[in-house]
């Protein structure tokens, strides 16, 4: 998977994706659309103004072999 620019393409609504934020690092959190703006699961003051510049869908998880 590769990290895709916020600019370019916006996750769905209310997708659960990974972000990249060059203040905070990458965390989890939803897109809301409508806000244009990212819910964070585990919100920290850091987080509140965080500017998302990337993001990716969550990657699958592993299968047994």
């Amino acid at each position: 998977m590769k990290w895709i620019a916020l600019k370019d393409i916006e996750p769905h609504s209310s997708e659960y994706v990974l972000f990249y934020s060059p203040t905070v690092g990458i965390l989890l959190a939803e897109y809301d659309p409508y806000m244009m703006n990212f819910r964070f699961l585990h919100r920290r003051p850091s987080e509140i103004n965080a500017e998302v510049t990337h993001w990716m869908p969550i990657p699958k998880p592993p299968t047994e072999e």
